[in-house]
């Protein structure tokens, strides 16, 4: 079982690519209307920030550089998979 002191050992580039999957996995899953009113680029956002934040020790209230990427990670990884199963992110 991994325990959240386990995950805050991954490196920075597993971080990213886990957020990038994150987002992926909201677009796989058609979570992206979780929330109607928000556009879908705010849902794979959200998902990249998440794991930042699960990553980090559920640390929150530090918004950082390294939070900006991982929303970038998470829309990036929606937009891939969207491309690959001709699905489309938006």
């Amino acid at each position: 079982m991994i325990g959240v002191g386990m995950i805050t050992q991954l490196p920075c580039r597993q971080k990213r690519l886990t957020s990038a999957a994150g987002g992926a996995l909201v677009l796989y899953t058609g979570m992206q209307r979780a929330v109607p009113f928000l556009p879908p680029v705010v849902h794979y956002a959200l998902a990249g920030v998440a794991v930042d934040s699960a990553c980090r020790g559920l640390d929150v209230m530090n918004p950082s550089m390294e939070t900006a990427i991982s929303a970038a990670a998470g829309v990036a990884g929606a937009v891939v998979l969207g491309y690959v199963t001709g699905r489309g992110a938006y």
